[in-house]
């Protein structure tokens, strides 16, 4: 029984991890859930009851309301608070990978920190959120998020302070140690203030990005055939261009070449 339970497990993390789009999608659904619960003050799971309730399926609305498995049915805060916890770590991952990835590869952090837009680590936030949701309360778990995110913005503003008040120190009596170390945590700001803002908007595309993709793909006024032909068109011109900076390069080159051996054949002539 655990092999076959095993098996499974493997399958579907495969089929998981070849399905980028499908799990984006699954993520927005579980902003808008999440967002939506927090609205109008319920869970998850009575928020989709009505929903299907609306919708004719009563069967499932009465599932929804009087049928689930008692893990998920009854309030449990320690698991609401477990991934809570899973969702603040993960958006301080998004914002730490970059700086990781940059030291690995010797990449730049702002060209790292492009990646985590569409990233499948912004739509796992909104996942763990909708899940906490479920166990403690919305409102709960929002509030708790809202101070995670006033305990970071409280820990920037001491760093900004600081740092004004060592400028300050150094503008009265300026050394060279306290100018590097102005200039170390002016750079280190910059980043955090950066990467922090992109981590935002990635988490704000995991909820709203499939369905902006959605609404662009359903009013592209021009058919795939012709913005396919115009794709092969700038591919060819690209090739060509590029085929012709290979060839004059080469034919510099080999001037080069000539102008060089005649130069040392005319110094041996007058020798």
């Amino acid at each position: 029984m655990m092999n076959l339970v095993k098996e499974a497990a493997m399958k579907v993390l495969s089929y998981w991890s070849k399905k980028s789009e499908l799990y984006l999608w699954c993520a927005c659904g579980a902003a808008m859930l999440a967002v939506i619960a927090y609205v109008v003050e319920e869970r998850p799971t009575d928020v989709l009851a009505v929903m299907f309730r609306e919708a004719g399926a009563q069967s499932i609305s009465r599932w929804l309301v009087h049928d689930l498995p008692p893990l998920v049915a009854h309030e449990n805060v320690g698991y609401g608070r477990v991934f809570e916890s899973l969702a603040c770590l993960s958006v301080v991952w998004m914002g730490v990978a970059p700086v990781v990835r940059c030291v690995s590869e010797e990449t730049g952090v702002y060209f790292e920190a492009e990646g985590i837009v569409e990233s499948r680590a912004s739509g796992t936030v909104w996942i763990f959120l909708l899940i906490a949701a479920q166990f403690s309360s919305a409102n709960a778990v929002a509030d708790r998020i809202f101070y995670f995110c006033a305990v970071v913005l409280g820990v920037f503003m001491v760093g900004v302070v600081a740092w004004f008040a060592l400028w300050l120190i150094h503008r009265r009596a300026p050394y060279y140690e306290t100018g590097r170390v102005l200039d170390y945590f002016g750079v280190i700001g910059s980043v955090a203030v950066r990467i922090g803002a992109i981590v935002v908007v990635a988490l704000l595309f995991a909820a709203v990005g499939p369905l902006i993709r959605a609404v662009v793909w359903l009013e592209n006024a021009e058919s795939d055939s012709r913005s396919e032909a115009k794709r092969r068109v700038r591919t060819r011109e690209q090739a060509r261009v590029e085929a012709d900076e290979a060839s004059n390069a080469q034919g510099a080159t080999i001037s080069a070449v000539v102008n060089a051996a005649g130069s040392v054949g005319g110094g041996r002539q007058r020798a």
